[in-house]
């Protein structure tokens, strides 16, 4: 394990271990700094929720003795019954002002929340947390925990608010008449609150434990509605095995929150059991003092009142608190990711990083050992493999001798386990990744398909970079460096079309689908169009870009490929050995090591894996029964 991946580990666990109320801070606080106009709004309306049962009480005590006592006219109580009937249709203004700034203020926590997550994310220079199961699970509850904080926080705050000022206030309205039944009220609420606590940090562990389970859950349902997926499992006839999958997922998940609620559920009842007792008991106590004339009527039903609103809020505030918790200790992932990684790019450096020059001379790989984790074989082994500067250099070689962990490695994707990758002599991680990137473009093996349209599939943002009328021109100049000038005069919308049939565009129409090879072709253009931004492109990485191509299309794109990058550094890897044909040197991997290297004639003059490779393919490609060359 790196040390970069132990401290991130261990900032995790100190996060995640962090006093619940350090962890209500910071929630706060970053609520507040999403508003604060909002949050001051907030503030006010519990303050005001919390304040306006409190003379309308007072109203209710002085009417009911002056009523019972005729003490009153007409008049008088005329007033303090408008009085107790204007509260309570204030308050419930009150409530709904409160909902209105309330949703404000979740609107900007939940923006600033999601951007402060990916600024975080996209400060790793590589990818190596993707693969990493555990860091999966973390993030999974940090998008968890910023989806819940936005909205329990401000609800949250008008509840402690509005019942603190409600605990004090009756407090002291009951306090010259019942102060013993305040002690015990207070005696009561202090190990109820803290019990609670309790409870519901229990009950956050159970739900981080549940993390797998419910990414599972998640996986394994988007395939049933996942187009590709969709139909692979019908024709192989696995939906039932899949469902088994989802099924028990779903059942581990589910369950186990069940069994959270219920643990907290019970023990939450036996607490407000006991304080339910003292209430009843005072309740009594109360009645008994009204009818023997000790206490007035006014005075019993303003204790009545009191007790009932403290047991209601006590109740509110518990059931928001086990809510409250479980978003805290998932809001404590969302912290590990925003402050432990908040440097991850200066602790990756671990220096001031250098400005990447233009590649002179060459790309050398020196004794690099990788592996994705401690537990994993290595996947190289001290590759040392040199990619002279101006050049075409192929890899070849089977599935998983570790021809695209090398390009990862190269676009520092991922870092060496050991060793190093150096540029003219100088270590890449010492660059600035995002000035080393703009020297570097291609095709990677893995290509995504954004649900976006053409054009936005092969600019992707960058078309900012040129001047009035330069995004069109380069996009169709890259679109017909990758032959699709054809494929657009088809499409409805021209460069515009949506290119996904689950969404429509801006004017409402369905978007359409391609074929794997069209597909192919627009990664091909997107890494075209990065040299169209006048960048000092240096290096070219082609990995796999004819896979999905059929061999009349990729005849017509070969030119286009090999003239792909021309005068820059190139580095291609392809299972099609037609490809590398015109290749300056060729190397050939076999389980992460070099076992052969030369120019393509030498290699299949030296009758080794490449010429052995090089038959098998050319064999498929001639007519057996007559000898002839069909391909």
């Amino acid at each position: 394990m790196s040390s970069l991946r132990r401290c991130r580990l261990a900032g995790m666990h100190r996060l995640s271990t962090r006093s619940p109320l350090l962890k209500a801070l910071a929630a706060v606080r970053l609520v507040a700094r999403s508003g604060p106009r909002q949050f001051a709004g907030v503030l006010l309306a519990g303050c005001v929720a919390g304040a306006m049962p409190l003379p309308a009480a007072w109203a209710t005590q002085h009417l009911v003795d002056g009523l019972s006592a005729g003490t009153f006219g007409a008049g008088m109580a005329l007033a303090l019954a408008t009085m107790v009937a204007g509260f309570a249709a204030a308050a419930t203004q009150v409530s709904y002002l409160s909902a209105i700034v309330g949703a404000s203020l979740e609107a900007r926590s939940r923006i600033r929340s999601e951007r402060l997550l990916l600024d975080a994310t996209m400060r790793h220079v590589g990818t190596e947390f993707l693969d990493d199961p555990d860091e999966h699970d973390s993030l999974t509850l940090a998008r968890e925990g910023i989806r819940m904080i936005p909205t329990l926080i401000p609800s949250a705050i008008v509840e402690v608010v509005s019942t603190l000022v409600t605990f004090v206030g009756y407090g002291v309205l009951l306090w010259s008449s019942w102060p013993l039944m305040v002690l015990a009220l207070v005696a009561v609420s202090a190990p109820t609150a803290y019990i609670q606590v309790r409870i519901n940090h229990a009950s956050g562990r159970i739900v981080e434990r549940n993390a797998p389970a419910q990414r599972w859950e998640r996986y394994f349902g988007s395939l049933f509605v996942t187009p590709d997926a969709a139909r692979d499992m019908r024709l192989h006839g696995s939906s039932g095995y899949l469902r088994t999958r989802f099924d028990a997922a779903l059942s581990q998940a589910q369950w186990s929150e069940v069994a959270a609620v219920k643990k907290a559920t019970g023990a939450r009842m036996a607490l407000v059991g006991a304080h339910g007792l003292v209430v009843v008991a005072g309740t009594a106590w109360a009645a008994v003092g009204a009818a023997h004339g000790r206490v007035t009527v006014g005075d019993f039903v303003l204790f009545t009142t009191a007790v009932m609103a403290i047991q209601t809020r006590a109740a509110s505030l518990l059931n928001l608190q086990g809510r409250l918790s479980v978003s805290l200790r998932l809001f404590g992932h969302y912290q590990r990711f925003v402050r432990a990684n908040s440097t991850s790019t200066a602790s990756e450096l671990s220096h001031v990083p250098l400005p990447t020059p233009c590649l002179s001379d060459a790309i050398h790989f020196e004794d690099v050992w990788f592996r994705y984790s401690e537990d994993q074989e290595w996947i190289l082994r001290g590759l040392n493999l040199t990619i002279p500067a101006g050049k075409t250099t192929a890899l070849v070689g089977p599935n998983g001798a570790g021809k695209s962990t090398i390009v990862r490695l190269l676009l520092r994707l991922n870092t060496p386990s050991r060793g190093r990758v150096l540029w003219d002599g100088v270590d890449i991680a010492r660059f600035d990744p995002v000035d080393y990137r703009r020297h570097v473009t291609g095709v990677l093996q893995e290509r995504p398909r954004y649900e976006m349209s053409l054009r936005d599939n092969v600019s992707l943002g960058r078309d900012s970079r040129l001047g009035s009328g330069g995004p069109d021109e380069a996009t169709y100049t890259a679109l017909a460096a990758a032959r699709l000038t054809g494929m657009i005069e088809s499409l409805p919308h021209g460069a515009d079309t949506m290119l996904s049939t689950q969404r429509r565009d801006a004017s409402g129409d369905a978007g359409i689908t391609l074929s794997g090879g069209q597909w192919d072709r627009v990664a091909v253009a997107r890494a075209r169009y990065a040299q169209l931004l006048g960048e000092p492109i240096d290096l070219v990485v082609l990995d796999e870009p004819n896979a999905g191509l059929d061999p009349i299309s990729e005849a017509q794109l070969m030119g286009d490929i090999l003239a792909f990058g021309e005068g820059a550094t190139r580095l291609i890897i392809s299972h099609r050995l037609g490809l590398v044909a015109e290749s300056d040197h060729v190397v050939v991997m076999s389980d992460g090591e070099i076992c052969e290297r030369g120019s393509r004639s030498e290699l299949l003059a030296r009758g080794g894996n490449f010429q052995r490779m090089f038959s098998v393919q050319a064999a498929t490609y001639v007519m057996r029964d007559s000898g002839d060359v069909v391909g």
